[in-house]
């Protein structure tokens, strides 16, 4: 909920959750975890950086 604000964040979730979504609605699991593999591969880093502005969000 953090990222949201970043210009262009809000949309690429979007994007993601429906990649995510559609994979497993179609039985694809391999599809399924490498989207999601892809989402948090772009949420992670970010939280590096929350953790480092906001320490005190992440105790």
């Amino acid at each position: 909920r953090m990222t949201l604000p970043v210009p262009g964040r809000m949309a690429m979730v979007i994007r993601e959750h429906l990649s995510i979504v559609d994979a497993i609605r179609k039985g694809r699991t391999t599809e399924a975890a490498a989207a999601m593999r892809t989402h948090l591969g772009t949420l992670l880093p970010d939280l590096v950086h929350l953790q480092a502005k906001h320490p005190d969000y992440f105790v």
